[in-house]
């Protein structure tokens, strides 16, 4: 027994640091500067697209696409879907009409329960990478929401800087007639890079929520952006100096463009406006009876200095969420090759709850719980092993990315005891976020952990071959000694004589193997005639 079991922990130890020395070479490989380039490629970034060019603004009806606009998985509990009042009128769930055009062909979101709706589920929409130009300071969200019983929460993220999430707005809706309102509000940027995250969280088992004509643009006053369409300055001059006509008049010019149906466009007295983004630039139709529009004297914004430097600012990193019901825990989330995942329940412990929590700078330790809020999309670790005294999720056993063996029923879920340190609160949820500081540098553990790793296995593999070395010599000299001590088979005298008679005549020894009579004799007597003949 006590070699078996001697046997076994090698064996074990063996195992363990194969998984150890490949974890950590591939780790260290994905991570290292000289490797990153070309391991990781930045249009991979789908969730923050640090490689696109950022958008001084945008306006969505949905009626094409998205816009840029996407579901954030792994974070959310369910997810937007994109349809019709058809496509509605067919599944039985969803709105006749939407609010752009008011008909049943007009596309707008809604939401797409993926799994069992719950009370106090959540699904986020980000915008796509925005610029606030360096002229102007201020923003304005716009959207239009057709909702039961819900909560609609605005946030802006600046992820080039940090993951943190400020919220902006929070609106608590108890709407049963389903008809369609629209909500804006401005906000000053705090960096000049940022998105836009809409969160909407359930207040009951079946609702409707939905979303359409997505707008962000900045306050443009001294300035425009794009065509100008978002330019609500009070230049009424054209480039050559004549006077705008008033946008309410049709003198001396004729037209359509009025105040009370482009309502959204600004048309305030005779100032400058691109209504619908119809022309090149801000423009108006002028009082000389003879010219009927010019472009104005309006500058276009300057985008700052590095608009398509490309920053990766989580290199060297493995940012964590908690998502949960309280500030101190909640379902634990990673971010990876540009999406948010969940992390599988497997084999976790304390230990590595207690991992977590430090590197979200939340008191320890942590604890294990059981799954109370299930994520969607990729499920990024399976298994994931700590020790209890890292300082960070990085320098853990992570045994492989996108686990196709979980399913989130197994999202893991810890609880930090206390409060949290640095934590954006929200009604229902929170999102405590951790990233390792860019002068933490870990270039060296890999290198540490595999010759460690090495060495261990080196005079693992040498103990391994003494043992079984040992293990053959006595085996032999057990078989030797068995030969030996064996005491040797005497038959019968009655038996020895008719034996012998049988075994000079092979026909009668093969007639003694297969006959009944041949059959009942002793076991011995058929071994020593199987040994004389053969």
């Amino acid at each position: 027994m006590r070699k078996k079991f001697r046997f076994t922990v090698e064996s074990l130890c063996l195992i363990y640091v194969l998984l150890l020395l490949n974890q950590t070479s591939t780790y260290g490989a994905y991570h290292s500067k000289e490797k990153r380039s070309t391991l990781w490629n930045p249009a991979s970034a789908k969730i923050y697209n640090f490689s696109a060019i950022p958008l001084a603004s945008i306006k969505c009806n949905l009626q094409n696409d998205l816009c840029g606009w996407k579901e954030v998985t792994g974070i959310s509990n369910f997810g937007w879907k994109r349809q019709n009042g058809l496509e509605a009128d067919a599944s039985g769930h969803g709105l006749s009409n939407d609010f752009t055009y008011g008909n049943k062909s007009g596309y707008y979101l809604i939401a797409n329960f993926r799994n069992s709706l719950k009370p106090n589920y959540f699904a986020d929409l980000i915008s796509p990478p925005m610029l606030l130009p360096k002229q102007l300071q201020y923003v304005k969200v716009k959207f239009a929401y057709n909702t039961d019983i819900s909560i609609l929460q605005i946030y802006a993220i600046y992820p080039r800087y940090n993951l943190t999430q400020h919220r902006l707005r929070e609106s608590i809706f108890k709407n049963h007639s389903h008809q369609w309102y629209q909500e804006d509000f401005t906000f000053l940027p705090l960096y000049p890079y940022y998105q836009i995250i809409i969160r909407s969280i359930t207040n009951a088992k079946n609702i409707l929520i939905a979303l359409d004509d997505l707008e962000i643009y900045p306050i443009e006053t001294n300035c425009y952006t794009d065509k100008g369409q978002s330019y609500r300055g009070n230049v009424s001059i054209t480039r050559s100096g004549i006077l705008c006509q008033q946008w309410s008049s049709n003198t001396p010019h004729n037209h359509s463009f009025k105040p009370s149906t482009y309502y959204n466009d600004g048309l305030v007295s005779n100032y400058c406006r691109n209504p619908s983004g119809l022309r090149n630039s801000p423009w108006c139709y002028t009082s000389n009876s003879s010219i009927s529009w010019q472009y104005c004297n309006v500058t276009k914004c300057q985008n700052s200095s590095d608009t398509l430097t490309y920053v990766d600012p989580y290199k060297n990193t493995i940012p964590i969420k908690l998502v949960g019901e309280s500030s101190t825990s909640g379902r634990v989330v990673v971010y990876h090759e540009g999406e948010w995942g969940t992390v599988c329940n497997d084999l976790m412990n304390d230990r590595v709850a207690t991992v977590i929590c430090r590197q979200l700078g939340l008191p320890q330790p942590g604890k294990m719980l059981s799954t109370i809020n299930e994520g969607t999309g990729t499920i990024w670790i399976r298994l994931l092993i700590c020790i209890g005294n890292e300082k960070r999720l990085e320098n853990c056993l992570i045994s492989s990315w996108n686990s196709t063996f979980c399913n989130h029923s197994e999202d893991a879920v810890i609880s930090c005891s206390g409060k949290t340190l640095t934590t954006t609160s929200a009604v229902g949820y929170t999102a405590t976020v951790a990233t390792t500081k860019p002068s933490e540098s870990r270039t060296a553990v890999p290198f540490v952990l595999i010759s460690a790793s090495f060495f261990v296995l080196v005079i693992l593999t040498l103990i391994y071959i003494r043992n079984a070395r040992r293990s053959i010599s006595r085996r032999n000299q057990s078989t030797r000694q068995s030969a030996t001590q064996r005491p040797r088979m005497v038959a019968p005298p009655s038996y020895n004589t008719a034996l012998n008679e049988i075994t000079r005549d092979p026909n009668a020894l093969k007639e003694l193997h297969h006959s009944p009579t041949g059959e009942s004799l002793p076991d011995y007597v058929r071994a020593t005639s199987n040994a004389r003949h053969f």
